[in-house]
């Protein structure tokens, strides 16, 4: 029963933005310990789904402040500068300055 809640919970918290792991390491690790595997595969996709749709009320909750921020950030000189790359150089430039450290 604990691999259960276990799996549960990792995928719950996996499909958030609030735990970064891999739900399939608990997944192989229960199942070559004996566990039902379609019960954990029920589990997984159950915490997922509810992970989800955590994220997105938090996302309706935050949306009003993520747009008002938006909008002053285009006011700003990176927005301007961000998009005088992409009008000249298009998403190609974007990815390149975005994967730069």
């Amino acid at each position: 029963m604990l691999e259960y809640l276990t799996t549960f919970l990792i995928a719950l918290g996996s499909s958030t933005i609030f735990l970064p792991f891999s739900t399939e390491l608990v997944f192989s690790y229960f199942s070559l310990q004996g566990a039902n595997k379609l019960a954990l595969l029920l589990c997984c996709i159950l915490g997922s789904f509810i992970g989800t749709l955590i994220d997105y009320l938090i996302g309706r909750i935050f949306a009003e402040k993520a747009i008002e921020h938006v909008e002053r950030a285009r006011k700003s000189r990176i927005f301007n500068a961000l998009h005088k790359i992409n009008s000249r150089y298009g998403e190609a430039g974007l990815l390149i300055i975005f994967s730069i450290p």
